[in-house]
């Protein structure tokens, strides 16, 4: 991290500058980009500092809680608005987590996607572009956006298996097997405002740019080995 601050109601952070490559597919380089982000991650949400300025316009002095009732608000309507209501048991379960469970308060960038990462050509170093969703809030949730968002959703272009760049990643940002509760919780959220959107507006451009396959069955399978594994849930699928 080079500098950080607040411009026109507009958190960023600066980065030393790389070319913005990708290797899917070579396994060193997926290990070493796993590794990055995770430790990339981690200096943003303990090094930068924050203070009530660094939100999004519109949201200064929002709490967390608000913030994380919001979100399950917006996968509620989508739920309720594209007729997937049996998914409403497995977004509270989650959201009760989330409320119930210790956050990581800091800098975070709030859309950590294949897209807003950029890596140079060895994955040694990276550059997280796009502050316009970032704020002050808790870091598992970036945590959970760069889980489903480079490993998960993009798996089919990896060489490694999903379980083992995921493991890279996690021991990397310093994850303990207590958080990954809280990074599953919020997987669930982000999932269950996926589908729905999928199903409405068709697969995300990131990845008609990178994959023919069927997006929406992708995601659904994602979501349901993630409810797999979810020992929180009172009622899963």
């Amino acid at each position: 991290v080079v500098l950080s601050g607040v411009t026109e109601s507009h958190a960023y952070v600066l980065f030393d500058r790389v070319g913005g490559h990708e290797r899917w597919g070579d396994a060193q380089w997926e290990s070493a980009a796993a590794r990055t982000l995770g430790e990339t991650l981690r200096r943003l949400h303990v090094e930068v500092d924050v203070n009530e300025s660094w939100q999004p316009p519109g949201s200064v002095g929002t709490s967390l809680t608000d913030r994380v009732n919001a979100a399950v608000a917006k996968a509620s309507h989508e739920l309720h608005t594209s007729g997937r209501r049996e998914l409403m048991g497995v977004l509270t379960d989650a959201a009760a987590v989330v409320r119930e469970t210790s956050p990581t308060v800091g800098a975070t960038h709030g859309d950590v996607t294949i897209g807003n990462v950029l890596f140079d050509v060895d994955a040694e170093s990276c550059t997280l572009i796009d502050w316009e969703m970032a704020a002050q809030f808790d870091g598992y949730f970036d945590v959970a956006k760069a889980e489903l968002w480079l490993f998960q959703l993009f798996s089919p272009l990896f060489s490694l298996p999903e379980s083992s760049v995921l493991a890279v990643f996690r021991t990397a940002y310093g994850a303990s097997p207590a958080d990954i509760r809280r990074i599953q919780a919020y997987k669930i959220l982000q999932l269950c405002q996926m589908v729905p959107r999928i199903e409405r507006l068709g697969p995300y451009s990131s990845w008609k740019r990178r994959l023919d396959a069927s997006c929406l069955d992708h995601v659904e399978s994602v979501l349901e080995q993630t409810i797999c594994e979810c020992s929180f849930l009172s009622d899963p699928l």
